[in-house]
């Protein structure tokens, strides 16, 4: 089979397991990983192997991709409305994540520091869509719902850094030899990698919003802006910056700065979908049931330190905002969804520690199907006790 019957089974493929499992009230990404696991090599091997040579360029783009779509919720006048509460909680449950499936990994199960900090991190990333879908579907509406959806908007944000922090820290553990002082460049790269990927990414939006007021949106547009972030990932890969920061700044930046932001993110949403759903289908297809069967306690640590950790560390953010108890004792139970940026990061692990690669992949794609799952009925849950579904 060639690459393009392989690509036109994962679209139409896709399209079908949507529609069947929307029936089950659960979010699409659940299906596009789950036809990845039967399309897979580790199932009926489906699809071309040539077709797996697609997926890093594919990934990178479309988390970039994501990265942006992320900006969109980030303007100064949507952080003056959710106010501290957004600032509090998702600091706590970012590190407090990080921290408990970082400390149970390494002490309790007695891996290798530099595994669980890379799990830890990880662990940080929430999804944004599925909590989306969640809120529209049930046409949610209150203050817990505005402080839920600011949350996941910047939630990533906080993760992202976090990632880049503990990728570091992972890297002076696995060789510390490497690092022989604290001028050595494994140390410096960090403190600059976080702003030159957040300057490149501000730089760019102010060079796109310029150069948009020549065109008059449509196909144009559309080209104009997949351009400017094929050419902030291109940059980044030459000059080993972060994908994830500097397309996040070019969203942040964008929505702040442009008189009309929503046009760069409206045409590029329904293009994005076929990058959407390739990037899915193809992280399920790496996805071998029998590895993480191997993995025994790592992988069900890792889902339930995580699940706890978000729950557990948004309480004493929302007393230190002073949250109402409601958004206090629930908010960490609607967090719970996780999918694209962990499997970014998963990615970028991968490619530095080949050692533990397919732990970590296995790991990242088993507790996004997961979470995929189980984080929405969770979501919803929690905003039916916030009392903010609108009854049917």
């Amino acid at each position: 089979m060639n690459v393009f019957l392989s690509i036109a089974i994962m679209l139409a493929g896709a399209l079908l397991f949507a529609s069947l499992i929307k029936r089950l009230e659960l979010p699409e990404v659940s299906a596009f990983l789950l036809l990845g696991i039967f399309l897979g090599p580790h199932s009926l091997n489906l699809v071309a192997e040539h077709i797996y040579d697609l997926s890093d360029p594919i990934s990178l783009l479309a988390l970039g991709i994501i990265a942006f779509m992320l900006g969109e919720e980030l303007s100064l006048k949507n952080l003056e409305k959710t106010g501290k509460t957004i600032l509090w909680i998702s600091i706590f449950e970012t590190i407090g994540v990080c921290v408990v499936v970082t400390a149970v990994i390494h002490f309790v199960l007695h891996q290798p520091f530099y595994l669980a900090i890379l799990l830890g991190a990880i662990a940080t990333a929430t999804d944004p869509a599925a909590t989306m879908l969640v809120v529209r579907q049930y046409r949610a509406k209150g203050t817990f719902t505005n402080t839920l959806l600011g949350i996941v908007a910047i939630d990533d944000v906080w993760g992202v850094i976090t990632f880049a922090v503990c990728l570091s820290i992972a890297e002076l553990a696995y060789m510390p030899e490497a690092y022989t002082s604290i001028l050595s460049p494994e140390v410096i790269h960090p403190l600059i990698e976080i702003p030159a990927s957040l300057i490149l990414g501000a730089v760019a939006a102010f060079a796109l919003s310029r150069v948009s007021h020549y065109f008059n949106g449509g196909a144009n547009l559309l080209v104009l802006v997949l351009s400017c972030i094929f050419v902030l990932i291109g940059v980044c890969l030459s000059l080993d910056l972060s994908v994830l920061l500097a397309n996040i700044a070019l969203g942040v930046t964008l929505v702040n700065i442009d008189s009309d932001p929503k046009k760069f993110f409206d045409t590029l949403r329904e293009a994005a979908s076929p990058i959407f759903i390739m990037f899915f289908v193809l992280a399920g297809a790496h996805f071998d049931v029998m590895a993480f069967m191997a993995l025994g306690g790592v992988g069900l640590a890792y889902i339930i330190c995580r699940a706890a950790g978000k729950m557990l560390s948004a309480l004493p953010g929302g007393y230190f905002a002073g949250a109402d108890a409601k958004t206090t004792k629930y908010m960490g139970l609607a967090l719970l969804p996780q999918a694209g940026v962990a499997l970014g990061m998963a990615l970028v692990a991968k490619n530095h520690f080949p050692d533990v690669a397919d732990t970590i992949f296995t790991i990242a794609i088993a507790t996004t199907v997961v979470f995929e799952i189980l984080g929405p009925v969770c979501t919803r849950y929690a905003l039916s006790k916030a009392g903010e579904i609108e009854p049917t």
